[in-house]
């Protein structure tokens, strides 16, 4: 298998950018608990970090109306790690 590039990390950070737990909690019920969504949220700050590196900032990365509510830009905590 080969290694994941930018354009993969996009894609994922995309997806995880629109997860949202009530979409998807009535078939896969554990996909709507909260150890699932901090799971995705710590994973969400790993692929954010990694796009980061290639000299991207958070405006170019991320839509402006979307982080606020539940994933901080920062990740001062390392919950989960």
């Amino acid at each position: 298998m080969s290694e994941l590039n930018k354009k993969d990390l996009e894609v994922i950070f995309d997806v995880l950018n629109v997860f949202t737990p009530s979409d998807i909690s009535h078939v896969y019920p554990e996909m709507g608990e909260q150890k699932f969504l901090t799971e995705v949220n710590n994973v969400w700050k790993k692929v954010l970090d990694m796009l980061r590196q290639d000299g991207k900032t958070d405006k170019d990365i991320i839509s402006s109306d979307f982080t606020s509510d539940k994933k901080p830009l920062h990740s001062d905590a390392k919950d989960g790690e």
